[in-house]
């Protein structure tokens, strides 16, 4: 058996774990469903991959009552900006401390990917979000070039480089009601 310094270093899936210390090393997401529909992952404490819970094509996914954290790239979202997940619903989720320790690239708390249109985020509390580097672009919570998307009622607190971001070409995207706190 591998030691515990070692644990998880090149595994993914559900029982996917980062060596201690080294968040995102992880080569896959903790969860991660592919080209599926009506997906609900509800109730579950994701923590220490490349990205806490991920969806790659497909429609209706939920996920509700979440604890993630400590995750690479990000804490929820689509995997791909090339495949579409329409008609998500992301809502009373813990995010936290995401790309804090870990390289990936772009770090988010939660994300619609491009195309994720009829899109719901809202009722989420999303606290220390990205860090500063200059390679990276982050976002407490991001809508990237999605139509029909409604975000609000969502608390962020302490995210690095910006609470939200929205991508050039998304239509009747609304933000609303949400509380920001302590941007960096």
């Amino acid at each position: 058996f591998p030691s515990h310094d070692n644990v998880g270093g090149e595994y993914g899936g559900v029982f996917g774990q980062a060596p201690l210390g080294k968040v995102g090393q992880c080569h896959s997401n903790a969860i991660q469903a592919n080209n599926s529909n009506y997906i609900t992952i509800n109730g579950l404490q994701v923590s220490s991959c490349r990205s806490g819970i991920a969806f790659v094509g497909g429609t209706g996914h939920t996920t509700a009552n979440n604890l993630v954290f400590d995750c690479g790239w990000h804490g929820i979202g689509g995997k791909r900006g090339s495949q579409a997940e329409d008609g998500l619903t992301h809502e009373r989720n813990y995010v936290y401390d995401v790309g804090q320790k870990h390289d990936f690239g772009d770090t988010q708390g939660i994300i619609f990917n491009r195309n994720n249109h009829n899109s719901i985020i809202r009722r989420n509390f999303v606290q220390r979000v990205g860090r500063n580097n200059r390679e990276i672009n982050a976002g407490g919570i991001v809508s990237d070039t999605s139509d029909n998307c409604y975000i609000y009622r969502n608390v962020l607190d302490n995210n690095y480089g910006g609470a939200f971001r929205a991508g050039p070409g998304g239509i009747n995207c609304v933000f609303a009601c949400n509380i920001i706190t302590r941007i960096s």
